[in-house]
C-alpha cells in the first residue's frame, strides 16, 4: 500500500509557501508521496527540494507537459492524466449523439483504433501468455 497525501490547493490566503510547509508536514508524518497542484515546473523542483519524498501531479495541461523528460526536468514522479477521461467521454458523447439523429457511428469510428493498437492497449499477448501458463480462457474474445 502506498499513502499519497493530496494537497492540490493553496491555503485560503493564496500562500503556496504554506501549501509547500503543510506538503512537507504530510511527508514527514510518513506520507509515501504528495500529489501537489503548482504553478510551474520550477515550483515543483523547490518542493522537491523541500519535501524530499516522490511528487504527484497532473500532467497534460498548459502547467506540466505529459512528458518523461518534462516530468523529469520538474522531479515529478508520478503524473495523471484526467483530460484523458473527458476525452474519452466527449468522443462517446459525439457517437451517441450521431447514433442518435442518424442511426449509425459513421463519423465516429473513424477515431477507433486500430485492431493492433487496440490489442497492444489492452495486453492481450500478455494476458494470453498468462492464460496459456495457468489453462485459463484466452483475453482475447472471438468477435476481435
Amino acid at each position: 500500500m502506498v499513502l499519497i497525501a493530496r494537497c492540490l490547493a493553496p491555503t485560503p490566503n493564496n500562500s503556496y509557501t504554506e501549501m509547500l510547509d503543510r506538503a512537507a508536514a504530510y511527508a514527514e508524518a510518513g506520507a509515501d508521496a504528495v500529489w501537489l497542484g503548482l504553478p510551474s515546473a520550477q515550483d515543483y523542483v523547490r518542493a522537491a527540494d523541500m519535501i524530499k519524498k516522490p511528487l504527484m501531479t497532473t500532467i497534460g495541461g498548459r502547467n506540466m507537459p505529459a512528458t518523461a523528460a518534462a516530468m523529469k526536468a520538474a522531479r515529478i514522479a508520478v503524473g495523471n492524466a484526467p483530460s484523458m477521461v473527458n476525452i474519452a467521454l466527449g468522443a462517446i458523447d459525439k457517437a451517441l449523439a450521431e447514433l442518435k439523429t442518424t442511426g449509425q457511428m459513421t463519423a465516429a469510428e473513424k477515431g477507433s483504433l486500430s485492431r493492433e493498437t487496440s490489442a497492444k492497449v489492452e495486453q492481450v499477448e500478455e494476458l494470453n501468455a498468462r492464460s496459456r501458463k495457468y489453462n485459463l480462457p484466452s483475453a482475447s474474445a472471438p468477435e476481435r
